[in-house]
């Protein structure tokens, strides 16, 4: 597994709409109806969030789940060749991002 790094969201662009995409699995309104493509035009969702920890092949692209690649989105990671080190910094990141956010400690 030497072909893979580990790396681990730290930035996300959240005043542009670099780290959005239109959400097609979630096209319905509140009472389960359909919305239709002009209301999914509309909807975006967040594509990453800081602190994710994603498993990056040889070209940056996940190695599983959706396969997404961080470089063609508004957002940085910083990169890894251990997971422990990986995992340091993505419980590092995430408790920066919820006190700046005010979250509780």
């Amino acid at each position: 597994m030497s072909d893979v790094t580990y790396a681990v969201v730290t930035y996300v662009d959240t005043d542009d709409v670099g780290n959005l995409a239109t959400a097609w699995g979630q096209l319905f309104d509140s009472q389960g109806g359909a919305i239709g493509l002009a209301g999914a035009l509309d909807l975006r969702v967040p594509v990453f969030y800081v602190g994710e920890l994603l498993v990056l092949d040889g070209s940056g692209r996940e190695v599983c789940g959706k396969g997404r690649k961080p470089s063609k989105w508004g957002v940085r990671c910083d990169e890894f060749d251990s997971i422990d080190e990986a995992v340091a910094r993505a419980v590092a990141v995430t408790h920066a991002s919820v006190q700046s956010e005010g979250g509780d400690e």
